[in-house]
């Protein structure tokens, strides 16, 4: 399937992948703050799920299919389906806890 023309301004999976790769040497320097690298890691592990979200609701709303899109992003559809489904249709997503809005209210009641 041919990739559409992307107005990116430049920005490439090259371009991302060196930065994470740079960001990855910095964190496994040997004389890295290991407080400094682990909170690193989590603000990573954060921003890959909130720019995981917004890709989805991009592709699905422009009409690229789930297989198609599990196949991009390097899982399977039923994975990326099951993950997001819920909160496309509208149940909001924390990714400080991990929690749908629903499961939150489980949880720990209405705030």
């Amino acid at each position: 399937m041919p990739r559409p023309h992307d107005p990116s301004g430049g920005l490439t999976i090259a371009r991302c992948r060196d930065n994470l790769a740079e960001c990855a040497r910095l964190i496994m320097r040997a004389d890295a703050d290991v407080w400094a690298a682990a909170e690193a890691v989590g603000e990573l592990n954060r921003l890959s799920v909130i720019f995981e979200e917004k890709i989805v609701r991009k592709a699905r709303s422009r009409g690229l299919s789930w297989d198609r899109l599990a196949f991009l992003m390097g899982t399977s559809r039923q994975a990326l389906h099951s993950r997001w489904r819920r909160r496309l249709q509208g149940d909001t997503y924390d990714p400080k806890s991990g929690l749908s809005r629903k499961r939150w209210e489980e949880k720990y009641g209405r705030e």
